[in-house]
């Protein structure tokens, strides 16, 4: 094939920017791990400009790395610091407005009955 650029392949893991013809903006994506049932969590975050979703992506990669780090020890963990570490996963998935809600509502409905809990007692 003479004539044609080739471009480098980002390694597995890396996560990939694509441009969204539907909406006209890019989108960047990344798989955070597995989830509990065994299929890959991914994410995507759209953006404006593809230098923008280039940062978007790096930022991604950072919060899974840190995410990793915060891996939860369920013997000694109360349902209400599980619940702050899950929510801030969260965070990336949801957009703001459904963010607060979940916040105001397990804050205000959910914990003040079981966030004394450990999470090795719950059923």
């Amino acid at each position: 094939m003479a004539g044609t650029a080739t471009t480098q392949r980002r390694d597995r893991g890396e996560g990939s920017i694509r441009f969204n013809q539907m909406a006209k903006k890019w989108e960047a994506r990344y798989t955070y791990g597995k989830r509990p049932d065994g299929r890959p969590d991914r994410r995507s975050r759209v953006a404006e400009t593809e230098a923008e979703a280039k940062r978007v992506l790096k930022e991604m990669r950072r919060e899974a790395e840190r995410l990793q780090e915060e891996a939860v020890d369920i013997k000694n963990v109360t349902m209400e610091e599980y619940y702050e570490k899950w929510l801030k996963g969260k965070s990336l998935q949801l957009k703001p407005t459904s963010y607060d809600r979940l916040e105001c509502t397990v804050n205000h409905q959910v914990l003040p009955y079981i966030g004394m809990m450990q999470l090795s007692e719950s059923p």
